[in-house]
């Protein structure tokens, strides 16, 4: 179902955040008496509007990446977070954001609508009424496309249905930022397909949405519109979709026809050990283009976020 053509959504459309920025973001934990680095003086900028996929081997930094941006993690992390016009601190930044793990435990003897309804109760102030609180739980499960299950207990969801209705849970809220840890685990790719076209659907809608997916088919990827590629806790391409490969083969990185571009560019990425001095290069440029891009639209506005603490 498209959102633009049938739902009319009470939830109110997000046009107050244009993008969220991140620079110089530096994550490390404590490893057996030993620190270890997760992620590398890591920069970057998500658009509002547009869904963005953040991809690399395994190992590479992408949950952590997330974990930071969203503030589920904030031992060990140092650097800033810009979001446009407005100074906004940490408890602030926290309620704009909502984070979908992979795996949202529910309570498995009530149904969708009862489900939504004990989120809208828990997270909706006590000032919205009953009737407002519906409204918004209905439509969610028609955004979502729930309609059929609405009255099933969530033990007998499907995966897809059960991954649908975790976001759900995120959106009674109508958080600004959504993040979410690859969302398509454990589903076939018809599920797959759906759930990212329901994500593209509230990127539409103004919101910032950026998950991480683990090898998409080219068809799912299609439906991305940028691209962040981490490798090595450091970034080796952010930007559209479209110009990717063509970004990837000015470094030196030719893609053979008809190969999927997802797996070539985690091919790419799992090279930055074994290759060091031809990936660098690449690596560099996008940490150029970050700065470049920070400075030029951020200078004047001095908007962050310290996550370093004492």
């Amino acid at each position: 179902m498209s959102l633009d053509e049938t739902v009319e959504v009470v939830i109110p459309l997000v046009k107050t955040i244009t993008s969220l920025s991140f620079r110089n973001l530096n994550y490390t934990v404590n490893q057996k008496g030993s620190k270890k680095q997760l992620l590398k003086n890591i920069s970057g900028t998500f658009r509002s509007g547009r869904l963005t996929a953040i991809m690399g081997p395994s190992g590479a930094g992408k949950s952590s990446l997330l974990n930071a941006l969203s503030g589920f993690k904030t031992q060990g992390i140092t650097g800033r977070i810009l979001i446009n016009n407005e100074v906004v601190d940490r408890l602030k930044y926290r309620q704009l954001v909502a984070y979908n793990t992979q795996d949202v435990p529910l309570l498995q003897n009530i149904t969708v609508q009862e489900t939504l309804h004990y989120a809208a109760d828990l997270k909706l102030s006590s000032n919205v009424t009953r009737i407002h609180k519906t409204k918004i739980v209905n439509d969610i499960v028609a955004l979502l496309g729930l309609e059929k299950c609405a009255h099933n207990q969530a033990r007998v969801l499907s995966g897809g249905e059960r991954k649908r209705l975790s976001i759900g849970l995120e959106l009674v809220s109508n958080p600004k930022l959504l993040f979410f840890d690859e969302p398509t685990s454990g589903l076939d790719s018809e599920s797959s397909y759906q759930v990212i076209s329901y994500l593209k659907d509230l990127a539409k809608q103004g919101r910032c949405v950026v998950s991480v997916i683990h090898q998409p088919s080219s068809e799912l990827l299609e439906l991305f519109d940028d691209i962040y590629v981490v490798a090595d806790g450091r970034c080796m391409y952010q930007g559209a979709l479209e110009d990717m490969i063509g970004t990837l083969a000015g470094a030196g990185f030719e893609c053979p026809q008809y190969y999927n571009r997802a797996d070539f560019a985690i091919k790419v990425a799992s090279t930055v050990n074994t290759d060091p001095e031809k990936i660098n290069p690449l690596m560099k440029q996008m940490e150029s283009i970050s700065n470049d891009q920070l400075n030029g639209k951020y200078r004047r506005s001095n908007i962050e976020i310290s996550l370093a603490r004492a």
